[in-house]
């Protein structure tokens, strides 16, 4: 091989590793996105149980318990 096509094949070769390892990162991009998605919105369904639970919380009457 001369010179220039030993050039090439090492380009080409380097390519597809960068074209695979690209493929690769959008495959876990795409993972974390859905992860990120899901974690966003069961963060947003505590935060509103929690709201929930602090409003009935404090509409309860301050008594003692009936066993007392």
């Amino acid at each position: 091989m001369d010179d220039q096509t030993e050039r090439l094949v090492v380009l080409e070769t380097k390519l597809a590793y960068v074209e695979d390892y690209m493929t690769r990162l959008q495959a876990i991009i795409v993972e974390h996105t859905g992860t990120l998605d899901r974690l966003t919105a069961e963060n947003k369904a505590l935060r509103s149980k929690i709201v929930d639970v602090e409003e009935s919380i404090q509409e309860m009457p301050d008594q003692r318990p009936p066993h007392y």
